[in-house]
């Protein structure tokens, strides 16, 4: 059983690294992984803007600069400011196990206030082979907002990218069904 002062340590370390992002048109989350301004976050949320609003904890807003982007694996690359930045780790030891903790952490609804943090776990990885890329689905509460953000493991790491929720369908209604561009597309496919 995972212990719940552990948890909430490595959420306090890493929470400052999560940030929020805004263009004209949306509003999303994402993640520093470089202590020099590095952030990782989807591409739908910087689409075709060079530049991008960024609030880093009391540093901001901060104009990023848009440098990489893959649309079809919905992951893009920003750089901020010269700066010393919270940063966030990446995990590089493979999948974690069907049913292993994760949390997600992002700005769901453009809320204010620090990211939000919610829990869950795998609920399974499947491949897009037409995208290039894996995807881990968790049935952590994810909303609007929260995509560009993390999704962590138990010690904090960055196993994920929030690209998608399945929406309510009037004859389905859904629940907990919400899905990450995982972190071997990301170092694998996208930071090699």
């Amino acid at each position: 059983m995972t212990n719940p002062l552990a948890t909430a340590s490595f959420l306090e370390e890493v929470t400052p690294a999560v940030v929020r992002i805004s263009t004209k048109t949306v509003a999303g989350s994402g993640v520093i992984i470089d202590p020099a301004g590095i952030l990782l976050t989807s591409a739908h949320i910087v689409d075709d803007n060079e530049v991008v609003s960024v609030l880093v904890g009391e540093k901001g807003p901060l104009i990023g600069t848009v440098f990489r982007v893959d649309p079809a694996r919905d992951l893009a690359l920003v750089k901020l400011p010269p700066d010393i930045y919270p940063s966030a780790e990446l995990d590089t030891r493979g999948e974690l196990s069907l049913g292993a903790p994760v949390y997600a952490l992002g700005y769901p609804l453009n809320m204010g206030g620090p990211a939000t943090v919610t829990a869950g776990v795998v609920s399974r990885y499947f491949d897009e082979p037409s995208l290039g890329r894996r995807i881990l689905q968790t049935d952590a509460a994810i909303n609007l907002g929260n995509s560009g953000g993390p999704i962590l493991d138990k010690e904090g790491r960055v196993i994920g990218i929030t690209t998608s929720i399945l929406g309510d369908y009037p004859a389905r209604p859904t629940t907990g069904i919400s899905f990450a561009v995982s972190i071997a597309t990301i170092t694998d496919h996208f930071l090699d």
